[in-house]
């Protein structure tokens, strides 16, 4: 039996707009299967932050169902079975790289000595391992992206979500945080929804889907390029 780690029926979220409302999301119907992998693409505006704040749970439907059948309820979602990274900086000032990456682990409890070590091989693998006693103001904009993605994947989630994880990235070293990223994902079994405008990343995807004025296009599964 397929796994759902996400299922939206007639998801619709509307915001106040001076005296009328703005539509956001549009009685959207998606699933997310365990171990899928979804490109999200569309025009700034189209609603692609807020479905992934919807798929968060950091945000609730105006109306329509949104539930995640093989994660439990909304309020056992983080930090352990969804992660999320978005786009602006989010590494704390006050702690080192590697202490950030370390820093879920730890609010779970997690001894900080295996804390650290897990954050240790998953910076090396994002091609920070060479950073760990910096602190944020020390690193590129580049380099603080990746030390996010690192910190969102270090509780092994079982739903990634990503707002353009590599916007901050030259071309190439874009392509080898993608292959890293893919192979984290292919490794642990998540799924994983990441928005991007980087048709080369949306390639790598097996699926699409399409934002445009608040409503999704889910489309078939497609053949991704290597």
């Amino acid at each position: 039996m397929t796994e759902l780690v996400s299922l939206g029926r007639a998801v619709r979220r509307v915001f106040p707009s001076g005296d009328t409302q703005r539509v956001a999301l549009d009685t959207a119907d998606f699933d997310i299967e365990m171990n899928e992998s979804i490109a999200l693409v569309g025009p700034s505006g189209s609603g692609k932050t807020t479905l992934l704040h919807l798929l968060a749970g950091l945000d609730a439907p105006s109306s329509g169902q949104l539930t995640w059948p093989a994660l439990g309820p909304k309020e056992a979602l983080r930090p352990r079975k969804v992660a999320v990274a978005f786009q602006g900086p989010t590494l704390l000032p006050a702690l080192t790289v590697i202490e950030n990456v370390a820093l879920p682990l730890l609010l779970m409890g997690k001894p900080e000595d295996e804390s650290l070590q897990a954050a240790g091989e998953l910076l090396a693998r994002f091609e920070l391992g060479d950073l760990p006693n910096k602190f944020p103001d020390q690193i590129s904009g580049g380099q603080s992206q990746r030390a996010g993605l690192a910190r969102a994947l270090i509780t092994r989630p079982r739903l990634v979500l990503l707002d353009e994880p590599t916007g901050q990235q030259d071309h190439s070293t874009a392509a080898r945080v993608l292959g890293s990223l893919l192979e984290l994902l292919d490794e642990t079994g998540a799924a994983a929804v990441v928005a991007t405008h980087d048709e080369s990343i949306v390639a790598r995807f097996p699926r699409r889907w399409s934002l445009d004025g608040g409503h999704l296009f889910a489309e078939e599964r497609i053949r991704c390029s290597a």
